[in-house]
This record gives C-alpha cells, sequence and structure tokens, in this order.
C-alpha cells in the first residue's frame, strides 16, 4: 500500500471503525430498501352491532330552562305585620 498523498489523512483505530459502522449501516439500510413493493392493504372491515327496529309509543315533552320572578313580594319586618303589595 502506498503512502497517502499531499492533504489526505489516515484514520485512526476509533475513526476508522465508525466509519466502517457507517459504511454498513448504509448498505443495510439500501439492501433493506431493495426487494418487495409497498402496496397499500385495506384495513379490515370494522365491527358493526345490528339491532331490530321497535315499534313503540313516545311521550312528547318540553323542558325549558329560565328565570321566574315572583307577582306579589312580601316586607317582614320584626315587631310588625306582613304587608302584601302588588
Amino acid at each position: 500500500m502506498s503512502a497517502p498523498g499531499p492533504g489526505v489523512q489516515r484514520w485512526s483505530g476509533p475513526e476508522r471503525r465508525r466509519a466502517v459502522l457507517a459504511r454498513q449501516a448504509l448498505l443495510a439500510f439500501v439492501l433493506a430498501a431493495c426487494g418487495e413493493d409497498n402496496t397499500y392493504v385495506p384495513p379490515p372491515p370494522p365491527a358493526v352491532t345490528v339491532s331490530s327496529p321497535v315499534q313503540q309509543t313516545v311521550t312528547d315533552y318540553i323542558e325549558l330552562t329560565g328565570n321566574t320572578q315572583a307577582s306579589k313580594s312580601v316586607a317582614l319586618s320584626p315587631g310588625s305585620k306582613a304587608t302584601c303589595s302588588p
């Protein structure tokens, strides 16, 4: 083997090992990408629960929320009679 030319650097032990591992990983990745095609496989149909229809009477009702206001008010004070005002 001849000596490297000017500007060429030889790799030492750990650097060389990393370079060899990187090349092997790249080769493994490239070889893994070759082969069978990536084809779409449709998922299985979802499980569906089905029941028979039932005919019955339904009671209609309305549930409302809101505020109410008294039609009359009462004023209470100690020692006096209650008065009612419209």
